[in-house]
């Protein structure tokens, strides 16, 4: 008996656990959903009348408003997904307006709960309700809502110029589940391409097309305080833009539009206010425009929304822990939170729910902006036992979102890396999960080579590969080369052997070359307006090796190595300063 018994627990352990076959949770119509439990995830399924129609998998939904929606392979406007456990009500919206009632299914042995909305009429948006009629949350239908609108041509045509349009985004907030917001958007077209940008976190948006054949275009959307833009230019020029009204449908936000000056850089983008006070600005580091092109490499482009030059005002301690204080101020309608000290920054919106929960460490303390529901979180450690504490209103905060939103401030051994954070409501409750390890942050930083503050470097950020990058105070961040564990094989070309970048400091007045290679691989040269050339020396690495060369104050015409180089025509640094360029050969 005792044998048999040994045999019967001998197979048990041998054999993996199977995965539960799909189930049918869900049904409308013809369509039905079924869904599965893979790898800590939730796959469905749609069909209709037996024949597949799409399928989809994705984190287990704990909120309202993280859903895992279906959209289908083939054309149809069926929406389905899985929704979090306190929805009980489904609504859609169709492109009329109208508005149906869907029943929303549990599901034995899942915590989330599905819903199929039919495709006829086809929803728009998705709206989900409580089991007390609250609404709780929204979701995109398959029709899909976002449709530029209020197009206005600030500079050019079509083929070459600057347009403006407003698009609607989906922006729940934690007084307006189903909140729709305006966004203002920017496109810039010219003969090397397209591109555009959106003011998402902040109004202000700005992005710079380059040009082979001709002048850069700039474009920008700013906020309705703003006067213009200031460029700062690669020879200590300055220009100004001003911003141009707009109609009633942008709310009050300016556009900008304009050819970069021929041949400059643009080391910085600045916005002011009708006083002449800076605002808010972003380090551009673009090269001058006009640099030769390649089949591949039709531009050098940017974009970024501008971020304010001073810190949100009255910042108040929400939670402390570690004798650190979680500090926390509006700015405008997000939230700003840090520990020890505000500085400028774009801040994210206030949390509408917190799965997952966005954490902040320093040293050893760790903390938080939550959502209402959150009473209290867990920190899950690699070692020793899990700090819990609760979650705060923060009587200190009286700003735009007080009692909409709570804090938490833990101190955890400086040592210990948190692998689990798990937030819970006042039931004991699951609402939040990150399995997104939290240690000690930490950045290594080891100094390759130095001339006149000029850096070229190799820095390895915690949970990161290390990358070969520069440091040049004057410059906005420089390009960096990072380890690749498994890069993969290339099936479609061009291939190039090498990627290097230059840039070019004006404090001193000095350019750096530098990228990777492999073991085996020839060092790049630099060649200088003349016939000059430079040898790049070899830094040995555990992986790819670095090269480098410093470039005196000359033009610089070409990258080489060996049979392979990349034309450049970048002109001596005393003439233009502050930018980089990339390049692959």
């Amino acid at each position: 008996m005792l044998r048999v018994l040994a045999v019967a627990v001998l197979a048990v352990v041998m054999c993996p656990v199977a995965h539960a076959a799909p189930r049918t949770v869900a049904r409308s119509g013809d369509f039905t959903l079924q869904a599965e439990r893979k790898g800590g995830e939730v796959c469905l399924t749609l069909r209709r009348d037996r024949r597949y129609q799409g399928e989809a998998c994705g984190r287990q939904p704990r909120s309202p408003h993280r859903t895992v929606s279906v959209f289908p392979d083939v054309y149809s406007t069926a929406y389905a997904a899985a929704v979090g456990p306190t929805v009980r009500r489904a609504e859609a919206e169709d492109a009329r307006g109208r508005r149906t009632s869907h029943k929303v299914f549990a599901a034995r042995g899942f915590a989330a709960r599905f819903v199929v909305v039919p495709p006829k009429p086809g929803a728009v948006f998705v709206r989900f309700y409580g089991a007390d009629g609250k609404l709780l949350g929204i979701d995109a239908g398959p029709v899909g809502y976002i449709a530029p609108a209020d197009e206005t041509q600030i500079l050019g045509d079509r083929d070459a110029g600057v347009k403006v349009h407003t698009e609607p985004q989906l922006a729940p907030t934690p007084d307006q589940a189903d909140r729709l917001r305006t966004l203002a958007c920017v496109d810039v077209v010219n003969a090397s391409g397209g591109s555009g940008v959106c003011g998402e976190g902040t109004d202000d948006a700005l992005i710079i097309l380059d040009s082979c054949d001709g002048p850069g275009i700039l474009g920008a959307v700013v906020g309705s305080g703003i006067a213009g833009l200031r460029l700062q230019l690669g020879s200590g020029a300055t220009v100004e833009l001003p911003a141009k009204a707009l109609s009633p449908a942008f709310a009050g936000r300016r556009a900008v539009g304009a050819e970069v000056p021929a041949g400059e850089a643009i080391r910085s983008a600045t916005a002011f206010d009708a006083s002449g006070r800076d605002v808010a600005g972003v380090g551009v580091g673009l090269a001058p425009s006009g640099l030769p092109c390649t089949e591949e490499e039709r531009g050098e482009n940017f974009s970024a929304p501008l971020v304010p030059v001073s810190p949100p005002a009255a910042p108040v301690a929400a939670a402390v822990a570690g004798g650190l204080p979680l500090v926390v101020a509006d700015q405008g309608e997000t939230l700003c939170a840090e520990l020890g000290t505000l500085t400028p920054q774009l801040c994210p919106a206030a949390p509408v729910d917190s799965d997952p929960p966005r954490l902040l460490r320093r040293g050893a303390t760790v903390a938080g902006v939550l959502s209402a529901d959150a009473a209290r979180v867990t920190l899950e450690l690699d070692r020793g036992r899990d700090v819990t504490v609760p979650t705060t209103t923060a009587p200190a905060y009286t700003g735009r979102w007080a009692g909409k939103v709570r804090f938490f401030a833990a101190e955890v051994p400086a040592a210990r890396t948190v692998v689990r954070t798990v937030v819970r409501d006042a039931r004991g409750r699951t609402i939040g999960v990150s399995d997104r390890g939290l240690g000690r942050s930490s950045v290594n930083r080891r100094v390759l080579a130095e001339q006149g503050g000029v850096r070229l470097q190799v820095v390895r950020q915690a949970g990161a590969q290390p990358c070969v990058t520069a440091f040049v105070a004057d410059l906005a961040p420089a390009p960096s080369f990072c380890t690749v564990r498994d890069p993969g094989r290339p099936i479609d070309g061009p291939f190039h052997t090498y990627r290097a970048a230059v840039v070019v400091s004006c404090t001193p007045r000095l350019a750096l070359a530098y990228g990777r290679i492999a073991d085996g691989m020839a060092v790049p040269e630099v060649v200088l307006a003349g016939g000059r050339r430079i040898k790049g020396q070899r830094v040995a690495l555990p992986d790819d090796d670095a090269w480098f060369a410093f470039v005196p104050d000359a033009a610089v015409e070409w990258l080489r190595a060996g049979k392979v180089q990349a034309q450049l025509n970048l002109p001596p640094a005393s003439a233009q300063c502050g930018y980089s360029a990339g390049r692959a050969f």
